[in-house]
């Protein structure tokens, strides 16, 4: 299913001549838990704001592609999954006020991360059923662990027996 999606993305982006972002041509999705009700009431805001923040509707009920605007219109093509809470009853209104610029970042981190969102000990335990470590520093390892710093370095600077300059680890330039 991969490599189906990726190679429809690709060629029509290279039939139609673009080079962009967005659902055509970013990758997988992104599945992170989600603590509790208010949550993942939060998450759903985030995620139904988008045709709003992006300036393409007045109220983000008036985007027709989306699941908001098909519950306000309650048109179900295509069909969409029940909430696994009840929806609150001023939830149109609710999603058009506008998010603080910490809010929407928190969510962005959450999910780009991958971290459980939700309370920091709840996710610590999501992530030890998972099997998954935070643990580990982000990021490529340093480039000097386990080489010879040239401060401590006692070997000459002149090969003995050729009487050429020594060259040492990690002092060469390109």
């Amino acid at each position: 299913m991969h490599w189906l999606t990726t190679t429809h993305a690709r060629r029509w982006q290279c039939f139609r001549q673009l080079n962009g972002q967005g659902a055509v041509y970013q990758g997988r999705f992104k599945a992170v838990p989600v603590c509790d009700d208010e949550h993942f009431l939060w998450v759903c805001r985030y995620i139904e704001r988008n045709p709003l923040r992006a300036g393409l509707v007045a109220s983000a009920a008036d985007w027709r592609w989306s699941s908001l605007g098909q519950r306000v219109r309650q048109t179900q093509t295509p069909r969409i999954s029940t909430w696994p809470v009840p929806m609150p009853t001023s939830w149109s209104a609710n999603v058009d006020v506008a998010q603080t610029a910490e809010e929407v970042e928190a969510v962005r981190r959450f999910i780009k991360s991958g971290r459980p969102i939700g309370a920091e000990e709840w996710g610590k335990q999501v992530l030890a059923r998972m099997g998954v470590s935070r643990s580990r520093p982000r990021g490529r390892p340093s480039k000097t662990t386990g080489k010879v710093s040239s401060k401590n370095d006692s070997r000459p600077l002149i090969n003995s027996s050729t009487q050429q300059p020594a060259v040492r680890p990690g002092r060469l330039r390109r």
